[in-house]
């Protein structure tokens, strides 16, 4: 019987946590767009740096088209999944890095972060912490390119006000996935907390509840920062399938920035930008 654990769980993230055939797509995407912005000099071969990379399903698919990537990862339990499926694999390594302290300089010539991870940093000095180690890791020209979810077009379907459900079905395993929101004091800081329900055969197993924060940033708030951090906030997309332009309906946000030179002294980046959270 499957083993039930927490979202942040790599085999639950892994079997369950996406759709497989997202990963091509959003590839491709992350590719298109970082040739269209870079303005590295080329190499054969462009390195990459993977952010957050979960069980490392971006880095090996990056991989596989002949890029040299690194993952990194909070998780040790999900480093250790990403190292097993590239095993055999060459120019694709993981290791256990906090975002908000990455310590490589001038490595990569791209470096991306997906999957909805951007706004859990909910405080000014954790976005500019991430941003700051980003632009250093990054040759001169670099570019930076994450994805998130749009927030603003939950308000408009109520969504802070019901629950709202998704489920879905793998074989023997159904889940069904009731998210719940509600906003902080700051104003632009959520509260959400997904209730999730399995059955097996039909029978219920033991569930789970997993509670977190997020910050519903603004373009305008990622200008400021990346300003503030050594980047130029080259363009923003609104969808990752059809590489639009960002209306405020679409449910997706995904800046491009573009290293500038090096990072700004960092007690003048704290003193300009106030922002809404502390």
């Amino acid at each position: 019987m499957l083993q039930h654990r927490p979202f942040d769980s790599a085999e639950w993230y892994d079997r369950y946590g996406y759709d497989k055939g997202w990963t091509k797509a959003e590839c491709d995407f992350i590719e298109s767009v970082s040739r269209k912005h870079s303005k590295t000099t080329r190499r054969e071969s462009p390195r990459m740096l993977d952010v957050a990379c979960g069980t490392g399903r971006h880095a090996l698919e990056f991989s596989s088209r002949g890029y040299g990537v690194v993952g990194i990862d909070l998780s040790q339990e999900m480093i250790d999944m990403a190292s097993r499926k590239s095993q055999g694999r060459p120019g694709v390594t993981f290791h256990r890095m906090d975002m908000r302290a990455i310590s490589f300089q001038q490595q990569f010539d791209l470096a991306y972060l997906w999957f909805n991870t951007f706004p859990l940093l909910v405080t000014n000095q954790d976005a500019i912490s991430t941003l700051e180690g980003i632009n250093k890791a990054l040759v001169k020209g670099g570019v930076f390119v994450f994805q998130y979810g749009n927030a603003w077009p939950w308000e408009r379907v109520d969504s802070f006000r019901k629950p709202a459900e998704f489920g879905r079905r793998d074989g023997k395993i159904r889940f069904l996935t009731t998210s719940r929101i509600s906003q902080c004091p700051q104003g632009n800081v959520l509260h959400r907390t997904l209730t999730t329900r399995i059955w097996e055969d039909e029978v219920e197993l033991e569930g789970f509840v997993y509670d977190f924060k997020q910050r519903t940033y603004s373009v305008d708030e990622i200008d400021l920062l990346a300003r503030l951090t050594g980047f130029s906030l080259a363009k923003v997309y609104g969808s990752s399938s059809t590489e639009s332009e960002f209306p405020e309906k679409n449910e997706e946000i995904i800046p491009v920035l573009v290293k500038l030179g090096q990072v700004p002294h960092r007690r003048d980046a704290l003193q300009v930008y106030s922002g809404y959270a502390p």
